[in-house]
């Protein structure tokens, strides 16, 4: 008797959450059944799939909405940095350093130059601290950081445009900041030692000097006390103006004092024609006595600049030598200076000289495009050092230096290190267990600073490598996840790095098998920039933002398994996209904010306004907003609109365990959350390719969404019969919320 199925014979496929994301890697059969095969602007939160969070406008800054006249010509090669996190009465801010390319009628082609400060408390603070115009066509770099109550801020166009910008605020975080600048054509010609002295450290590099009668004297006879500072023009050296083993009378040429070690030519000072030479001393009353000469551009020497001190002397450089003579002294004339012993007073001058290379060794900083607080105790939001990597420059882009010690404008000539090969750059930093990661191109090094570490103190922090196969290539996307880093990089792979074990070569491993064939297809990774966001790393290229969330099973323990696609499938993916196009992302906590520039507008007075927007979450769902501009009374006008969001969400193809049999679904089972009446699209999805859709609106009054009356449960009979696989696409022009699906199927006769 050969064997025979029951029509009626049902099966009841139940799907109680959609937790497990997206599933772009495997085949039908290998993809879990609660996972999709395609999403848009949907993740798993609160209990539920459901669409992201809305997303809200910020005030626009300066509180104007009209404009006479509106220029958008405003590129979208943009740049947005944040990682300055500080506090202020309590509350903690996060400072986002951003700039974009800008074609106005202002003067032509220029750069905007933003400061905005999120706040991690209320849903946005946004405050322009300060806009630059550059006009270059080279790109610009930047980096701030907090010091001491300010705020510093390098920038370089890559050309003479180069400098420091310093920002103090008021009494209270919202007053107007004041700028001073510190421009690098104002650090090469500065004829004002004191007003450097507050910008700059200006460092004492030696100290016990004593004079000498020699002139071909080329060495100093004193005790080093530290290396130049990059990023001053100047240095100082101490010295006691008479030396009390030398009996006065045998002297018979003038007193000299080294200003720079080893042999200095007319060529060297030449090189430094216009700066200049100051020399301070005091006697054994406390009196100070000043005096400044300007290095010649001809003979590279230096002569006094009119001096008014009562001491009668004038001060002069010859070669690497600084002397004094008597003012009036005339050559031919006897210009010794008879210093007494008992006149002895420990150092007691100071001569301020310029740095030799100083143009050189500058640009190594202003060319740095990364920051990073590090080191001592501050291993965590901040550090003891300020090191800088990501240079611009093809011969140093493997460089890394460090500040001095509590003090992030004093680069020591000596701390630095190239890493590893110089042929490959370093991208960006990381920090991760008390450690420093370097990030090469296709590297990456340890550096391990330890308090007390002599090594450290002295300038020199060892890296070590720790992988010599996976690099970083994208620097905006390192995030700390779990005390994890994790990364993407410009082939379409997102990694984390599990240990930081230099011997253990299975210490990075890839997070994004899941969606890698989505984000392969993109091919604006090395500008993407990414944020920590509720549980979830948040990757953003354009106006796509790759969501996974990291408290999953799969991330906590991908080192664990024997293969890393098996950990792969337990990590969830989610996939959303914006209709504006971000200059970035950032994230405070629950707040996830996302700046873009607008616009230039004149008002009534002709005067100029950039026009930028800050995009936030603001923890509830709904319809986004956005920005739109009308016209009225020849007035260009901001308005606010909303804009629903479109969710979708799709299946996989079930094939009930039977895929040679063909099946009907007699009915499905759909559990969706209160959404404001938007109808509710289900297209069910077959081999066959029949259209086949039903469209539902939860009309239902409105609930809280823990409440019971929440989640409604929707059925559906489907048109589709005798397919071997089903799915279902549910999609809305809004929100939408997916508790649980059931499907019910008959198996049909051979």
């Amino acid at each position: 008797m050969i064997p025979f199925i029951n029509n009626s014979a049902e099966s009841l496929l139940s799907i109680p959450e959609m937790s497990g994301g997206m599933n772009l890697r495997d085949g039908l059969s290998l993809v879990r059944d609660d996972q999709l095969t395609d999403c848009k602007n949907m993740w798993y939160r609160d209990g539920m799939l459901r669409t992201r969070l809305r997303l809200r406008v910020a005030a626009k800054a300066g509180g104007l909405s009209a404009f006479k006249r509106l220029d958008r010509r405003i590129s979208s090669e943009t740049v947005i940095y944040d990682g300055v996190r500080f506090i202020e009465d309590g509350e903690v801010y996060y400072l986002t350093v951003s700039f974009g390319r800008l074609s106005s009628e202002i003067d032509g082609d220029g750069t905007l130059f933003e400061f905005c400060l999120v706040n991690e408390r209320r849903p946005q603070v946004c405050l322009k601290i300060a806009s630059k115009w550059f006009f270059s066509t080279s790109d610009i770099t930047h980096f701030a950081f907090k010091y001491e109550n300010d705020i510093y801020c390098f920038y370089s166009d890559g050309g003479d445009s180069q400098g420091i910008l310093k920002f103090s605020k008021g009494d209270r975080l919202r007053d107007e900041w004041t700028r001073d600048e510190i421009t690098k054509n104002y650090l090469e010609t500065v004829d004002n030692i004191e007003e450097l002295k507050e910008k700059l450290d200006i460092p004492i590099i030696a100290t016990d000097g004593l004079p000498s009668c020699d002139d071909s004297m080329s060495e100093f006879n004193g005790t080093i006390n530290k290396s130049y500072n990059l990023l001053c023009p100047y240095y100082t050296a101490q010295y006691s103006t008479v030396d009390k083993s030398v009996d006065e009378s045998t002297m018979q040429y003038p007193l000299v004092y080294l200003v720079m070690k080893g042999s200095a030519d007319d060529t060297t000072w030449r090189g430094m024609a216009g700066k200049y030479i100051f020399a301070e001393y005091f006697d054994k009353s406390g009196k100070v006595y000043k005096h400044k000469a300007q290095i010649d551009a001809t003979y590279g020497n230096a002569e006094e600049l009119g001096s008014e001190c009562e001491d009668g002397y004038a001060v002069h450089l010859w070669q690497n030598l600084v002397y004094f003579t008597p003012k009036e002294w005339t050559e031919g004339v006897d210009s010794r200076i008879r210093l007494k012993k008992e006149d002895y007073v420990c150092n007691n001058l100071k001569i301020t000289a310029p740095v030799p290379n100083y143009e050189e060794n500058v640009v190594k900083l202003f060319d740095m495009t990364k920051a990073i607080r590090y080191g001592g105790q501050g291993t965590g939001d901040g550090g003891s050092r300020l090191f800088l990597t990501g240079n611009t420059k093809e011969s140093e882009k493997s460089l890394v230096v460090w500040s001095a010690l509590d003090d992030p404008l004093c680069f020591s000539q000596n701390a630095y290190v190239y890493v590893g090969d110089k042929d490959q750059a370093v991208t960006t930093f990381g920090k991760m267990s008390g450690e420093l990661i370097l990030f090469k191109e296709n590297e990456i090094h340890l550096m391990d600073y330890t308090k007390g570490n002599t090594s450290a103190d002295n300038g020199n922090i060892p890296t070590i490598l720790i992988n010599g196969n996976v690099g970083c290539d994208c620097p905006d996307t390192v995030q700390l996840c779990r005390n994890r880093l994790v990364w993407a990089d410009s082939h379409g792979k997102v990694y984390s790095l599990v240990s930081q074990n230099q011997n253990n070569e299975h210490n990075i491993f890839e997070v994004s098998e899941m969606i890698e064939r989505k984000l392969k297809g993109e091919t604006n990774l090395k500008n993407a920039h990414s944020a920590d966001y509720m549980g979830h790393y948040i990757l953003q290229v354009d106006n796509r933002i790759y969501v996974m969330d990291y408290n999953s099973y799969g991330y906590n323990y991908v080192s664990s398994y024997s293969k890393a696609e098996d950990a792969n499938l337990l990590i969830p993916w989610y996939y959303w996209e914006l209709d504006v196009l971000p200059r970035g992302i950032i994230a405070a906590n629950d707040i996830l904010s996302i700046p873009l520039t607008s616009a230039v507008g004149w008002d009534e007075n002709g005067s100029a306004h950039f026009i930028y927007d800050i995009y936030y979450t603001d923890g509830s769902y709904g319809d986004d907003e956005a920005v739109r501009w009308g016209e009225a009374d020849g007035f260009a006008v901001r308005e606010i609109v909303e804009r629903p969001i479109e969710s979708v969400v799709q299946t996989k193809l079930f094939d009930f365990g039977q895929p040679s049999r063909k099946k009907t679904v007699t009915a499905a089972d759909i559990s969706f959350g209160y959404n404001d009446g938007r109808p509710i699209t289900v297209s069910f999805i077959s081999e066959r390719g029949i259209p086949d859709e039903h469209t539902v609106a939860i009309g239902a009054a409105e609930a809280e969404m823990y409440s019971p009356g929440y989640v409604h449960s929707c059925r559906f009979y489907p048109y589709t019969n005798a397919a071997v696989m089903f799915g279902m696409r549910v999609t809305c022009e809004g929100e939408m919320a997916i508790d649980s699906l059931s499907l019910r199927c008959r198996r049909l006769r051979w």
